[in-house]
């Protein structure tokens, strides 16, 4: 849906392993994960899904992590944003050559987890927002709402925050609807997600 939560390239990994039942290759060996590199960056990320740090162009597993427990809404605006778009105004090459950070560069406990999750930044965030006005509406929506480490999934156009509980995740998706935003509640699993409710 263009929304940077990896929607194609889920579809992408479902459709392998898919075609891997039917025409019996082992699901997680290595011809599938070679096939996933080339349909995208990320579908070798779906393949496995869980929570995980991921490297090169988002192909590489760094490392897999557990995610704390914690409450988020994710809202979409009623534009996307294309991947090449969001990369040209970047200013980074798809195709460019990556510098894969070692594992160690990076800390798979929940405390620091939790940190990223709250503290960390979207390097699309500045670009995107002074070229889609409409996110910095969403973001000042969540912010007002009083949600915390509000930014942008991946490069665009979807926004999430994290808030208190599930409470304050009915009340941020209720004040998210009234100014035209489709929302859901979203929590970790060991797995992924799950998505709760939407507003």
């Amino acid at each position: 849906m263009g929304a940077g939560m990896g929607g194609g390239s889920s579809d992408a990994a479902a459709a392998l392993v898919a075609g891997a039942r039917a025409w019996g290759i082992r699901p997680g060996g290595p011809a599938l994960m070679r096939m996933a590199r080339e349909l995208g960056s990320d579908v070798p990320f779906f393949l496995r899904g869980g929570a995980a740090w991921m490297g090169g162009r988002g192909e590489i597993r760094l490392g897999r992590g557990r995610l704390p427990d914690f409450v988020a809404v994710v809202a979409v605006p009623d534009f996307h944003v294309p991947t090449a778009r969001a990369y040209q105004l970047l200013g980074i090459s798809l195709t460019r050559r990556w510098r894969v950070p070692k594992v160690s560069d990076y800390s798979f406990n929940l405390v620091a987890n939790a940190k990223f999750i709250l503290h960390g930044s979207n390097s699309f965030q500045a670009p995107l927002e002074k070229n889609y006005p409409g996110l910095t509406r969403l973001r000042v929506c969540f912010r007002a709402g009083g949600a915390r480490g509000v930014r942008i999934t991946g490069s665009g156009s979807a926004v999430f925050g994290i808030v208190g509980g599930e409470d304050s995740a009915a009340q941020l998706c209720r004040q998210l609807s009234k100014a035209g935003y489709q929302s859901w509640t979203v929590r970790p699993t060991e797995r992924g997600h799950r998505v709760t409710e939407k507003g």
